[in-house]
């Protein structure tokens, strides 16, 4: 009744997040999910994308530790550069991006700030890709010629560009360094 109630979940909502985490049942209201809806809310979520986020990603009503893991998730894209409001815009967007863990997260804002202008937007996808495939994606990233570079410095866009994460053939393979996860290397 709390999540229909409380949260506004409809029905089929709470069924299909007690079918995905029947673990759910067992979580405290006021030790678990309480808190983490104040959480989501004083990050900025309104009702509506809490309701999106949580019935996406039910595991953020208990699941993760608010001190040891979420918020050092969040700090970690506000490090990256990325303001409440995108921070915002992309747990909406991709709700399983607190899911992952704080080393992967780390890692990719790492590789993506190198190359590429970080944005709400491209930072939710990188998340979501499998490390074969986001190794295949950065590749013409990386392969980004130097007078590329030099060229859009001189013209004040920055050394860093707009990156796409679409699929591309790529010129050359490239994986990630297995000691070094945060750096790409030529195969």
């Amino acid at each position: 009744q709390f999540l229909k109630q409380v949260v506004g979940l409809g029905q089929s909502q709470v069924v299909k997040m007690i079918v995905y985490l029947p673990s759910l049942l067992a979580y405290s209201i006021e030790d678990n999910m309480i808190p983490h809806l104040q959480w989501l809310k004083d990050l900025g979520l309104d009702d509506k994308q809490v309701v999106k986020v949580v019935s996406s990603s039910p595991g953020l009503l208990g699941s993760y530790s608010l001190k040891s893991n979420l918020e050092p998730k969040v700090n970690s894209l506000r490090q990256a550069g990325l303001a409440d409001s995108q921070i915002v815009n992309m747990i909406s967007a991709q709700p399983a991006l607190l899911g992952y863990s704080s080393k992967r997260l780390e890692e990719r804002i790492g590789i993506w700030t190198n190359r590429c202008e970080l944005t709400e937007v491209s930072l939710a996808h990188a998340m979501i890709l499998t490390d074969a495939v986001f190794a295949q994606r950065m590749t013409s990233i990386a392969s980004t010629s130097s007078e590329n570079i030099e060229a859009r410095a001189r013209s004040g866009r920055g050394t860093q560009k707009r990156c796409s994460l679409q699929p591309e053939q790529p010129q050359k393979g490239y994986s990630l360094h297995p000691q070094k996860p945060h750096q790409l290397v030529e195969e």
